[in-house]
């Protein structure tokens, strides 16, 4: 487990992985590129990720400018398909990996409310003592309304925008606008093969499943912003704060809403309903083991003196 799974286990739940709702395993694909977008439980789906693709087969891509996505796909040899082996590009980045790939790429996504998204954001940085803006946040005890105003990062600025349009941080803080909107509604509609909701993560992951082919998606969830308020919990003002400077994700987010909820309602119901309760099942007994092997190897690191194995 950690990134591959014990042989026992694997044996268990080998049974339950086929859908008969996807093409064979072995039938040629295209391609993923991942646009994890910060606090959208895009970790939790990259486990997936590299349980569909193998670890080895997935290039990292870390970029939010249009220079740092050709630099990051230079150097890391997938720009013309310098590497075949690498069957997925996952990372923080933005729209616009395929320009780099010589033949077809599907793109995947989550989205989140933005003002829930945003909420989890600052509380993250809060418990994360190495995060990029840990030092102001903390040291200067921002505030979440003086965090979402500050401008040290787009994070808090239309950031889902900003990634599916490709234009990340090439515009400053307060300067989006509805053109940046209309090219991440335009890339969503042709070059995304699944934008999953993560208030709706297990039907969305189903979706892409029976649409890429996957067998069963595992998964334990990961990065979950703990120990912090409910939505309600959060001001009126600050809450309004947060929509006035992600307006356009609001209009991001509704777009992708109606759009999962058209291929939900055209899913043949007992089927797609099976392939859910499946999840359900498989990751009830997965997520457990991991938590369970997990905290079993930190043990022995510890007894033994050694950070992993």
């Amino acid at each position: 487990m950690g990134d591959d799974d014990s042989p026992r286990l694997k044996r268990l739940l080998g049974r339950l992985r086929w859908s008969p709702a996807s093409p064979p395993s072995d039938m040629p694909r295209p391609p993923v590129a991942f646009i994890h977008i910060p606090k959208t439980a895009g970790t939790t789906f990259h486990t997936i990720l590299r349980k569909q693709y193998g670890q080895s087969s997935i290039a990292a891509v870390r970029a939010f400018t249009p220079d740092e996505l050709e630099a990051q796909m230079q150097s890391l040899g997938v720009a013309d398909r310098a590497d075949p082996d690498v069957e997925a590009v996952s990372g923080h980045m933005i729209f616009g990996a395929h320009r780099y790939l010589d033949g077809p790429l599907q793109y995947l996504t989550f989205v989140r409310e933005p003002v829930s998204r945003v909420i989890s954001d600052y509380y993250y940085v809060r418990r994360t003592p190495d995060h990029d803006f840990y030092d102001p946040v903390v040291t200067e005890n921002y505030s979440l309304a003086d965090y979402v105003v500050s401008g040290i990062t787009i994070y808090t600025n239309n950031v889902q925008t900003r990634m599916i349009s490709g234009i990340g941080r090439d515009v400053d803080f307060g300067d989006c606008t509805s053109d940046m909107l209309d090219r991440a509604l335009h890339n969503l509609d042709e070059h995304f093969a699944g934008i999953g909701l993560t208030e709706r993560f297990d039907e969305s992951v189903t979706l892409m499943q029976r649409k890429l082919g996957w067998s069963l998606p595992m998964y334990k969830t990961r990065n979950r912003t703990k120990k912090r308020p409910g939505r309600a919990e959060i001001p009126d003002a600050t809450r309004t704060l947060i929509r006035e400077h992600n307006a356009l994700d609001l209009k991001l987010y509704q777009y992708a809403k109606e759009r999962f909820h058209r291929e939900r309602s055209k899913q043949e119901e007992d089927a797609f309903e099976r392939d859910l309760r499946r999840l359900h099942l498989v990751n009830r007994i997965y997520s457990p083991s991991v938590k369970l092997y997990i905290s079993l190897r930190k043990a022995v690191n510890r007894l033994l003196g050694r950070d992993s194995w």
